[in-house]
Parts: structure tokens; sequence; C-alpha cells
């Protein structure tokens, strides 16, 4: 049985011409890729799209494309050319335009450009997901949850950061934001008043044309709200359920099953208790979705794990400073048998390859530098 297809194929079914209470959305994607081929630049065999090179790169990217449909509608950016010598001269990334997430099938048009193009799939670099909903099945609305918070009616069951945004009136205070985590984080979530972001600083049509279609009771005169979760470190995500890191590992699965991943991380990292110490339940999993229980996640809580991974990602990071900054051969190939002593550690080997950094980069930088070869 493929898991994952079997998975994404019931979301699908299910979720396809039906008005719900919660409406589940991607609104972000960023995908690490691998430029292939001769040519260190993204090469498209699609007539209906076409690139456009900025005048300008990043601090990170020395070359970024925009791509364009022949309607001129952006279709996604690609950042390429790392500006680091230690980074792999051939690692990528596309970034997903906002609109393409919520109009039209993002399944072919991801496939479309990984598999019409000299660009291979290594990895999620970010996945926003996100439910949008008038109030949760407790009968709550998210406002009133925020400002229970505020007053420390309601607790997360683990210390994290967060962040309240509103504005003082003459006897109260107006929040229409609350976030929980910070950049360091696997994990952000926000909880904010999307009606009002809309109206005050960017409207997107689209957004509102799936409300109408999918929301139960859509009315333009009450405010929706957004409970957002977003991913930035996917390779810390596993589930209990071994079958299921079919789904973990497979791009189109992360993608169709974005409602069964929203529901596993709201149930395991957004958890909080009211005054009387009970949990509090935000949204329920309906009978015929009941299988979004074998997602239950693993991750350890943050405190536990974060603070030796963040040690380890400095260190990798100290080494390659060390070996990209050598002044003398001698330093350099000191600092890169060390690191290759770490490569037997799978926690350093994850964060290397995810830096893009392979023994044979390696070795072809210090060929660059040295003109000898290291192994």
């Amino acid at each position: 049985m493929n898991t994952s297809k079997e998975l994404s194929d019931r979301i699908i079914s299910n979720l396809k011409n039906e008005k719900t209470r919660h409406v589940f959305s991607i609104d972000w994607l960023t995908i690490n890729v691998s430029i292939t081929g001769e040519e260190i630049a993204p090469v498209f065999l699609i007539n209906s799209l076409y690139l456009q090179k900025r005048e300008r790169g990043s601090s990170v990217f020395s070359a970024i494309y925009d791509l364009y449909n022949k309607q001129d509608d952006l279709i996604a950016v690609i950042c390429c050319r790392p500006n680091s010598s230690i980074l792999d001269p051939r690692f990528a990334q596309i970034q997903i335009y906002n609109k393409w997430l919520y109009v039209g099938n993002l399944n072919k048009l991801v496939n479309e450009l990984l598999f019409k193009s000299n660009l291979e799939f290594v990895s999620i670099s970010r996945i926003d997901y996100c439910c949008d909903l008038y109030q949760f099945d407790n009968g709550m609305t998210p406002k009133t949850f925020i400002e229970e918070f505020a007053k420390e009616n309601v607790t997360k069951t683990y210390n994290s950061k967060f962040t309240l945004w509103g504005k003082t009136a003459q006897y109260n205070r107006d929040y229409h934001q609350l976030s929980i985590g910070d950049n360091k984080s696997v994990f952000t979530w926000k909880l904010y008043n999307k009606s009002k972001e809309l109206r005050e600083v960017s409207d997107k049509a689209y957004i509102r044309r799936k409300w109408e279609l999918k929301l139960k009771d859509y009315n333009t005169e009450q405010d929706i709200w957004r409970l957002e979760v977003s991913v930035k470190n996917w390779s810390k995500v596993q589930f209990e359920d071994k079958r299921l890191e079919l789904v973990r590992n497979d791009l189109f699965s992360i993608i169709n099953s974005y409602p069964a991943f929203f529901m596993a991380f709201l149930s395991k990292k957004f958890v909080f208790r009211n005054e009387l110490g009970d949990f509090i339940d935000f949204i329920n999993i309906p009978q015929e979705l009941d299988y979004y229980r074998s997602l239950t996640t693993t991750i350890p809580p943050k405190e536990s794990i974060d603070d030796n991974y963040r040690a380890k990602v400095q260190i990798v990071t100290n080494h390659l400073k060390i070996i990209n900054n050598a002044t003398n051969e001698l330093e350099a190939r000191e600092y890169i048998d060390r690191l290759f002593d770490l490569i037997g550690d799978s926690v350093y080997y994850e964060i290397m390859m995810k830096q893009g950094v392979t023994p044979d980069i390696i070795n072809s930088y210090y060929v660059d530098k040295y003109n000898k070869n290291y192994m």
C-alpha cells in the first residue's frame, strides 16, 4: 500500500467541493533544489513559462530569477549561485508565489517546475500551513482566546516566547494577533485577524474567493481569523508510525496532505490549558477524517533538543568559517579533518547536508584554493 498516496487521496476526496467551518491552506512554500547539468542556472522546458533575471542578487544568492507565465503573472522566484564558497554552487531555492498556493493545481505546478527543468528536489526549506475560521469548535472565538491568554487565564504547556499585537482603548486592550515562537523555533505559530490584514495591509482576492467557496456560513460582515504554523526545519519532523515516513519525505504528500499535517502539529505543538488545568480543544477531528490521529508527531519538547542541536549547528558553522578563512593549508586541512570526523554522527551529517556541504564539495574547494586534492 502506498501510504502517502492513499492519505492524500482521502483528504482531497473528503474536502473537495464541501463547505466546512475550517478552511485549510498552504500559505508559504520554499523548496531546496539542486541544479543539474552543465549550466548553473535554471532552465525550463515549458513554453508557457519564461525567466527574467533580476539586476541584483541577495546577501545569500548572487543570482535571482523571476518565473512568469505568458500572461506575465509571477509564478515563482528562483534563487541560485550561493555567495558562500563553502555551499554547493548548485544549491538553489524555489519560492512559489503566494497566489498559486490558492489558485489552480499546486501539485501540477510543482511537478512541472521540477520535472520539466534542470532542478532536482532536495528538501523543504519552509512551509506554512493554516486554518481559517470564525470560531473554534469549543465555541471560543480567537479574539477571546487571545484576551484570556493575555490575562493568564490560559497557559501554554511548554515554555515559549510569545508576542501580542493590539491597541489600547480607554478601558481595555484590543488584540488582533498572538505569535508563539521565534526565528530559531522549528514551529512558529500565529493566531491573527486575517480579514483585518487583508483590509489594512494587502488585499488578496483569491483568498476571499476561497472563503466564499469553502467556508460554511461565509459572511463578509464578520471577520475571519487564521491559525497558522510555519515549519522551518522539516528534517526534525518525525512520526510514530514508521509507514508514514513515506509521507514525511515525499514532497507531493507534504503538499497534498496539508490538512493532516496541520492537525497533527496542532494536536502536539499548539497545546494550552484553561484555569482548571484542562486541555483546550480547538478543532475537533471529524470522524470521517479520523486517520489524522495516526499522524501524531514524536517531536521532543523544544527545550530537550534545540540546545543540543543548535550547539552542533554552531560547531559545523564555526568549522566552515575557519576553513574558508584559513591563512594556510595546514590550518585548513586540520579543520577539514575534524569536519570529516563529525560526519560519522547522523545529526552532524544531516546538518552538513542541509547546508549543502558534502565531501566532494569540500575537496573541490580545497583543490581550487591549494591546487591539490584533499582526498
